[in-house]
């Protein structure tokens, strides 16, 4: 099972079951106001996350954008923007190693 923020979200993972997700982690986006392209925000993963957050499709959350605006700690910024603007389940694969799962645990607390 891939647990979610509400428990009527969980996945059940099971043979013949397919799930969609958002996908990416790019660092430029197309500003909304100015149309000028720039650096991937923290507010951008979170925008995004709280639109695939509404439509029914998407099983689950995957960041599509980096918040390069917090450096090497994007990881963390990353997942608290998704974590606090959706309540599907939330999947990174750059959360690996000892260290970054630490300092994640570390954060969470």
């Amino acid at each position: 099972m891939m647990g979610a923020r509400v428990p009527e979200y969980d996945l059940q993972l099971e043979d013949g079951v397919t799930y969609f997700t958002t996908d990416g982690c790019g660092v430029q986006v197309v500003d909304l106001d100015s149309q000028v392209e720039r650096a991937s925000r923290k507010s951008d993963v979170a925008m995004m996350a709280r639109v695939a957050d509404y439509l029914p499709s998407i099983g689950f959350i995957w960041p599509m954008v980096s918040a390069q605006d917090f450096g090497r700690t994007s990881i963390l910024h990353e997942l608290d923007a998704c974590w606090n603007n959706t309540v599907k389940h939330v999947q990174s694969e750059t959360i690996m190693g000892n260290a970054n799962v630490s300092m994640l645990l570390r954060w969470q607390l």
